[in-house]
């Protein structure tokens, strides 16, 4: 990129020394010669300042389109950041979410377990009572059984003694008749 456009005009020079050159040539011609000089100078200094601007221009316009791809880089690594942090603010946004659906469910599953331990306790109480209940009702049982068994015998006693009676009845109306 460092090509040059402009090409250097050669200088005229004089041959002769300046003090001849000046003798021989009139003011007018010098003031002719500088003025002609200086419009050369001019152009030359108006071309190299156009060359330099469009240089710049161009520097400028690479500058600005690699600062604008660079830009565009660091914006694009900063929204896919952005998304990482909102997937991550999210995932942790799951988890406070999930751990406080988890601590209601152990706080309700040890209600559960406090109130199936207090039906269990009133459970084994009642069992406790009905055994109670079943061995007074078993000795109960084992008092009648051993009642109606005693008063069988008895019955199948008097029935016997009632037969020793009604036999002694009839042989004693027997031997009365």
């Amino acid at each position: 990129m460092t090509e040059s456009r402009f090409v250097s005009r050669p200088t005229t020079q004089m041959s002769l020394p300046q003090e001849a050159t000046l003798q021989t040539v009139e003011p007018t011609e010098i003031m002719q010669k500088i003025a002609s000089r200086n419009q050369e100078l001019s152009q030359e200094i108006e071309n190299l300042s156009a060359g330099i601007g469009k240089i710049i221009e161009r520097h400028e316009l690479d500058f600005l389109q690699a600062y604008n791809i660079f830009v565009k880089r660091k914006e694009k690594e900063l929204k896919d950041f952005v998304v990482e942090m909102e997937k991550r603010q999210d995932s942790r946004a799951q988890i406070d979410a999930k751990m406080a659906k988890l601590h209601a469910e152990i706080v309700k599953k040890e209600q559960a377990v406090f109130s199936a331990e207090k039906m269990n306790d009133l459970m084994r109480e009642r069992v406790r009572q009905k055994e109670q209940e079943s061995k007074v009702l078993k000795e109960e049982n084992e008092f009648f059984h051993r009642s109606a068994l005693d008063s069988k015998k008895k019955f199948k006693l008097s029935q016997i003694a009632l037969r020793r009676v009604e036999q002694e009845c009839a042989r004693l109306k027997a031997e009365n008749d």
